[in-house]
């Protein structure tokens, strides 16, 4: 993909033309010299023929400071408007999310491929973790979008604060998040577990739609990538979409009781780890999954 000039750097001309042309030659001018003058003649009656030259010069500074200030506001809103346009063709290049600053999906491409292939060649272990946010679209029309971005915010900030710098931390993409972190399956569960609870432990509560009490929870399914040290790769991109493909159904299996981590072990199967946030200290593998909580 392409970008022109003008949509990397914002310049288009246009407020260099605004900014060089006189105030004197913009067409409101006059018509705000007048309002001016009537004003001020209202307050000043009876004025000789030298103090009307006087208060006419007088509403021209005014018109003059009135339209700088309109046409400087005007210029502003553009700015910030191109400043946005800028920031989201910019965004996928320099890798950051600018609403989490979390790593967008462009780099969990790159670190998800190049993780299966430093399996492959060393026989490490790394596992996937993908989280989605429980009934976000239920926050976000009860709540409203400027309520829904701060919760993205503060569960980007969850995930930070429950991996290591190391781990790779990403938001892919509306309410979905993902880890990537170069260890087993049994401490993957733990780093899902902590965000789980992480994000539980923010106390964001709210009313849904139907008068119902909720809070602002997560739901995780974790995978692990399985290799033979040495193995030859014949298609990567296979390989990441079935890690992806197996994290995806854990978090579905997830979804269905809210606040839960579900994985895959390696013998296909979906496991749950059976917790409560309000009792972290319960923690069961289980299979098959437990029920529903309402």
């Amino acid at each position: 993909m392409s970008y022109s000039k003008e949509a990397m750097t914002g310049d288009n001309g246009q407020e260099r033309r605004e900014e060089q042309e006189p105030i004197e030659e913009d067409p409101r001018f006059e018509e705000e010299v007048q309002q001016y003058y009537k004003e001020l003649g209202e307050l000043l009656p009876n004025l000789t023929s030298e103090q009307a030259i006087g208060i006419r010069r007088y509403a021209e500074k005014l018109a003059i400071d009135s339209l700088r200030f309109k046409r400087n506001a005007l210029l502003l809103g553009q700015e910030n408007e191109a400043l946005r346009q800028r920031t989201q063709v910019l965004e996928p290049l320099v890798g950051k999310d600018s609403l989490t600053e979390l790593d967008n999906r462009r780099r969990f491409d790159e670190r998800i491929a190049a993780e299966v292939s430093k399996a492959a060649r060393e026989g490490t272990p790394f596992c996937l973790i993908m989280l989605d946010i429980d009934g976000f679209k239920e926050y976000n029309d009860s709540q409203g979008h400027p309520a829904g971005d701060e919760v993205l915010i503060q569960v980007g900030d969850a995930i930070k604060k429950s991996t290591r710098l190391h781990d790779g931390r990403y938001r892919n993409g509306g309410d979905e998040y993902a880890v990537l972190s170069e260890v087993k399956l049994s401490a993957a569960v733990g780093i899902a577990q902590r965000i789980v609870n992480n994000v539980f432990g923010l106390g964001i509560k709210y009313t849904d739609q139907d008068g119902q009490q909720r809070q602002v929870t997560v739901s995780a399914g974790v995978s692990e990538y399985q290799s033979i040290s040495g193995l030859r790769l014949n298609d990567p991109d296979k390989e990441v979409k079935g890690l992806e493909v197996n994290a995806d159904q854990s978090l579905y299996a997830a979804k269905g009781n809210r606040s839960i981590v579900a994985f895959m072990n390696q013998d296909g199967k979906i496991g749950f780890l059976e917790t409560d946030p309000r009792n972290p200290a319960k923690r069961v593998a289980v299979y098959p999954p437990p029920s529903p909580r309402k």
